[in-house]
């Protein structure tokens, strides 16, 4: 009777444990298809859009200030850079960072374009609510070419690694846990050859 009681007990807590532990690969999995399928909706279930444009835009500063600290002539020069480069920064992050600017980045794997900024921008006032993206990869060898991992970074925390095979660049999408199985993409660290 008591090992029926503990079996009774015990099997659940394990299905939900083996739940809760497979949760950020479930939404990972999903997130993926949502982009396969270029359903801009469906991928803006798994974004905090606010918490990434943060991400990134204190990525990008960092990154600027450490290349205008290198090449800057004079203290002037590198404030006056500093300061422009944040602005543009913050401008272009606010407007690349949406549904369609993250499908971009995920299937190119990099920034979008000035051009492609302009046209997302265009398309927000002409397409409904429900749009898809196209995601049509012309090159079909990039996958081949990536390597790619996926871990907990803490018990919060989930991090899915792409790297290119070569060159070992790449980016790490962090995800965040909302609630109890719920995670929500929130940051992107860029990881390049110095």
């Amino acid at each position: 009777m008591k090992k029926a009681i503990i079996l009774i007990i015990l099997i659940p807590m394990l299905i939900f444990s083996a739940w809760l532990f497979a949760s950020p690969y479930i939404t990972l999995k999903r997130f993926g298809s949502a982009l396969e399928r270029g359903d801009a909706d469906e991928v803006s279930k798994y974004v905090d859009y606010q918490a990434l444009r943060e991400d990134l835009k204190k990525d990008l500063k960092a990154l600027l200030a450490k290349e205008v600290a290198k090449e800057a002539d004079t203290e002037e020069v590198g404030l006056f850079a500093l300061a422009l480069g944040s602005l543009l920064i913050d401008l272009f992050v606010e407007m690349a960072v949406s549904q369609e600017g993250l499908a971009y980045i995920m299937e190119k794997g990099r920034m979008p374009t000035e051009e492609v900024v302009m046209q997302n921008s265009e398309a927000k006032e002409e397409k409904p609510k429900g749009m898809k993206i196209s995601t049509d990869n012309t090159n079909a060898d990039t996958k081949e070419e990536l390597e790619t991992s996926a871990s907990y970074k803490g018990i919060n925390t989930f991090v899915y690694r792409i790297r290119d095979k070569s060159s070992k660049e790449g980016i790490d999408l962090v995800f965040e846990r909302r609630g109890l199985a719920d995670w929500k993409l929130v940051g992107m660290d860029f990881h390049f050859k110095e």
